[in-house]
């Protein structure tokens, strides 16, 4: 899936696990549920929507047990059915299904007797301001980062990486993670800033470092503020809480959420 953030990344590792926290006095009971990880992004395919399947904590991560190629799966859109066929390693498309900025999809799968369903928007961007180059100076040293003002449509979420971009529009280095994500704080502005800059990028000769915006639907929001990934621990496993807001009803967990993202060349 192209382009997902560090909370992406890790994402489909934890949710294999069930929500408890391993215990060696006590038998963790085994509650099956789905696994769902999909973003819809505008112009692009529908394509890596992933399904599977948790396993125990005691088992040792199999994609063979894992993974689902047999699951029965569509995306909603305008009342019409768009079915996912299964590619590979759990991931599911669909080649018809146009994906546009301010419209409502809703998946529904099952697999036995497990089934789930989710909604989500794909977001309309508001305006977002020039990104400004800042420095911060502590007793610990300067860190530098981009900032820039949105200004929100209603309840979409912000959130940018920083990008090292040369002269011939190449994108030389990018963030893995985000520095801040936001959303509307009915104060008609928030501040959208990247994650700390290596001080070796700034002032990199024929070279220039812009934001990569992203633009989420709100549920983003609401999982970020939850989860503990951008927590530096060993138990990450251990973190896949219940109190962590996913999207997906029914049984099961995960993400479907709509998304845009943009670079700020100028």
């Amino acid at each position: 899936m192209n382009k997902i953030k560090y909370i992406f990344y890790l994402l489909p590792l934890i949710l294999f696990y069930s929500c408890e926290q391993p215990s060696e006095e006590q038998d963790i009971p085994y509650i099956p549920k789905l696994v769902i990880e999909g973003i819809l992004s505008e112009g692009k395919p529908v394509q890596n929507i992933y399904i599977g399947r948790t396993m125990p904590v005691s088992v040792k991560l199999e994609s063979s047990f894992t993974d689902l190629p047999d699951a029965a799966a569509a995306i909603i859109f305008n009342d019409k059915v768009y079915p996912l066929r299964y590619t590979q390693n759990g991931l599911y498309k669909n080649d018809t299904l146009q994906i546009i900025r301010g419209e409502k999809y809703t998946l529904v799968a099952s697999w036995q007797n497990l089934s789930i369903n989710a909604e989500t928007t794909v977001p309309v961007p508001g305006n977002i301001s020039h990104f400004m180059l800042q420095s911060q100076t502590s007793d610990s040293g300067t860190i530098h980062f981009l900032q820039g003002r949105v200004y929100p449509i209603a309840d979409e979420v912000y959130a940018a990486t920083w990008v090292l971009m040369n002269s011939s529009g190449i994108i030389a280095n990018e963030s893995l993670v985000f520095g801040t994500v936001t959303g509307n704080n009915n104060s008609g502005i928030v501040n959208c800033t990247t994650a700390n800059i290596p001080s070796n990028f700034i002032n990199v000769p024929n070279s220039k470092l812009i934001p990569h915006v992203y633009i989420y639907d709100h549920p983003f929001l609401d999982f970020y503020n939850t989860q503990s990934l951008n927590q530096v621990s060993d138990a990450i496993f251990g973190q896949t809480g219940s109190q962590i807001q996913w999207n997906i009803k029914g049984n099961g967990i995960g993400l479907f959420v709509g998304r845009l993202d943009t670079l700020i060349t100028n």
